[in-house]
């Protein structure tokens, strides 16, 4: 393992006369990803990550993805510009589809392809972006092998009547317009959130003309009331839109489809007596893709999957023990047709799990166990146990084991093309995983925060296709991968100013060839500093990625060929105005440097954009 560059640097401010911080800060939000339960990230022996409300507001992300690249250690692969399907995103080298995104806690990847459609999801109607590393299937099922990414959205809502109107615009001739109208009276609050953005888009191939265009209408609802012992809670978010695409630089004119990603959830918490809260959620999803012109069947592609699920979790406090159990029961149906190939088919999935998070004084210990009976192959077992020392006050070491898996998915199972001898496989097992990850956390008083995180995940039963002697190819189990690599965060909160610093190295590899697993850099950088000038507030972004493997899938044989590395510098500003007004803008790319995420592939260059707020 390489040592990291800014090690010396950041082991410098181990100081050892800074008191730990008394009462929670900005370095220490709370969190519920990683545990299903509100817990502070410094309580947390996993790593995460956090990306706020006020950080989102500043950054003014187009979409997720930009605001994934502020973690280091996270591949945001794009293939052209806004709203270009897939937008990828590989968590600690693991694969994008062993990635689980979730919105308040709702499963958004699809049933098709395991893969999550994040470049569709409005950020106005975000709160804040949980992030866990590691394994996490003990707490929330299959495909939580590389990480989870938990979106929250908008729900809380002060007393009254507020609302907030924006419009923005930028190159690529992209306009962005929301409204944002909230209420509460008492125990009882209802908030809605609209946005409409549109881009002509630029060309995704290096050396086409032909650009992509992308729109998007999103709506979101949060309501809340408390009846007695009684809250409910309601949240729902939708986006509709259409988007061009190439299927080639050669293509002359862009094709198109339209698509519909929903997510909803009803929850009913009550306390049952004193230390036992219940929630009972009902949550709904789908996903919809279809084509608008015909590719190489009689009919328009599509994509179809709709999920019907029910969660009750019970967490329990008993002494210095907080206990939490619960049951998952997901009903999915997934329908496609791709070359007039076809499927309908429908997976249920039944789970109990069980997790006890211990603190007795300098130890903490958190155990989990979830035990999944899947449609497609049987009974599952995952578990983590993590543990963790207070050596001081201010310094905790950790060790964690865990295990993961993600289910195979319904074209894996189901999407068979006879007449090109290509046959989906019923019978795959679960690619499965194990995890070992050592940590240690400073707080090095109340301004500044220290992480460092060394891990090491071995995969089996990867899917892949396999070709057999009479050329008929099929998909099998039989890739092995392993990644190990060391993580380093470090936070300031002072004044005025912020500064996030973290980096990546890691080493991804295919067992069986020894080759770096592809599109996964082995070095990342970022980092984000923030400075407040009264009201008004500047940015910086900086980001440094090293150079990633990649195939050219245009050439015949394919060849190996590698993207090189880069370094992407933003800039974003926020200038507070009279009566409830502010004027944001941004600068992309302030470098012009050219890149690439994925090989032929291009990515935008200097770009600008500006957004009008009116606030009341």
């Amino acid at each position: 393992m390489k040592k990291y560059p800014h090690a010396a640097l950041v082991a410098s401010l181990l100081a050892p006369n800074l008191a730990l911080a008394a009462e929670p800060t900005p370095l220490d939000p709370v969190l519920v990803t990683a545990t299903r339960t509100a817990t502070l990230a410094s309580m947390v022996n996993a790593a995460v990550s956090v990306i706020d409300r006020e950080q989102l507001d500043l950054l003014q992300a187009a979409d997720i993805g930009e605001a994934l690249n502020l973690i280091a250690g996270i591949d945001v692969i794009r293939s052209g510009g806004p709203g270009q399907s897939p937008l990828t995103v590989f968590i600690r080298g693991a694969e994008s589809n062993q990635t689980l995104v979730l919105i308040d806690g709702v499963r958004l990847n699809d049933g098709i392809n395991s893969l999550a459609a994040i470049e569709d999801i409005p950020l106005e109607s975000i709160e804040r972006i949980e992030v866990v590393k590691g394994p996490r299937s003990s707490q929330w099922g299959a495909d939580a092998v590389g990480g989870v990414i938990n979106i929250i959205t908008r729900g809380q809502v002060a007393q009254g009547f507020h609302g907030q109107l924006a419009a923005g615009a930028g190159r690529y001739q992209s306009r962005d317009y929301s409204a944002r109208l909230g209420y509460r009276q008492a125990d009882a609050g209802l908030a809605l959130t609209l946005q409409q953005q549109d881009s002509d888009g630029y060309p995704p191939f290096a050396g086409s003309q032909v650009a992509a265009g992308h729109e998007n209408l999103a709506v979101s609802f949060n309501g809340d009331a408390q009846i007695g012992e009684n809250r409910f809670s309601l949240s729902h978010l939708q986006a509709d839109g259409n988007t061009d695409y190439l299927g080639s630089a050669f293509d002359t004119q862009a094709k198109q489809y339209d698509y519909s990603r929903r997510s909803s959830r009803l929850a009913w918490e009550r306390p049952l007596w004193a230390g036992w809260m219940s929630t009972l959620a009902l949550q709904l999803g789908g996903d919809d893709r279809d084509e608008q012109q015909v590719g190489f069947g009689t009919v328009p592609d599509y994509y179809r999957t709709e999920r019907r699920a029910l969660d009750w979790q019970n967490d329990v406090t008993l002494g210095a023990h907080r206990l939490t159990v619960g049951l998952n029961y997901q009903d999915e149906d997934t329908k496609a047709s791709v070359s007039d190939a076809q499927f309908d088919a429908s997976t249920l999935s039944k789970a109990l799990f069980v997790q006890d998070a211990l603190r007795y004084g300098a130890f903490s210990a958190l155990g989990a166990l979830r035990y999944t009976d899947h449609d497609s192959f049987g009974g599952h077992t995952t578990g983590a146990i993590d543990l963790g020392y207070d050596l001081t006050r201010d310094l905790t070491v950790g060790i964690g084991y865990g295990t993961a898996f993600r289910a195979p998915n319904a074209s894996e199972r189901f999407l068979s093309f006879p007449a090109f001898s290509f046959y989906a496989n019923p019978d795959l097992d679960p690619e499965e995983s194990r995890n070992l990850e050592a940590s240690l956390k400073a707080r090095l008083g109340q301004a500044q925060t220290l992480a460092l995180h060394v891990f090491e995940n071995k995969i089996k039963d990867l899917i892949a296709t396999a070709t057999d002697a009479s050329f008929n190819t099929t998909y099998v189990n039989v890739d092995r991968a392993k990644i190990t690599g060391v993580e380093l965060d470090y936070q300031l909160a002072v004044g005025r100013w912020g500064l996030g610093v973290n980096g990546s190295l890691q080493k991804p590899e295919n067992e069986a060839t020894g080759e770096r697993l592809l599109r996964r850099a082995s070095k990342s950088l970022t980092a984000n500093l923030s400075r407040r000038i009264g009201e008004h507030r500047l940015g910086l972004n900086v980001q440094a990625v090293g150079d990633r493997d990649d195939v050219d899938f245009g050439s015949f044989p394919s060849q190996p060929v590698k993207n090189g590395g880069y370094t992407l510098v933003n800039l974003t500003g926020e200038l507070k105005l009279p009566q409830g007004w502010s004027l944001s803008a941004k600068v992309e790319n302030l470098l012009d440097r050219d890149y690439v995420t994925v090989f032929g592939y291009q990515q935008s260059g200097l770009a600008t954009y500006g957004t009008l707020r009116w606030s009341w």
